[in-house]
């Protein structure tokens, strides 16, 4: 999988990452979110995805790993 190949699969992810946070009111203003983080490439994409999200949003949240 190529650069372009890994962030056109990133940029679906998080648009999706933000539509479901959205709908269900998952994350909110003030939240302190914890990610569990083994190491696998699941947790790791996950973590990668919330960081991102928290910089595309207007509300802030806190991530602790």
């Amino acid at each position: 999988m190529g650069t372009s190949d890994l962030e056109r699969a990133a940029s679906y992810l998080l648009k999706e990452v933000t539509r479901a946070v959205g709908e269900f009111g998952l994350i909110v203003q003030g939240d302190r979110v914890a990610v569990a983080v083994s190491g696998g490439k699941d947790s790791r994409a996950l973590l990668q995805l919330l960081l991102r999200h928290r910089r595309r949003v207007a509300h802030r949240y806190e991530l602790k790993v």
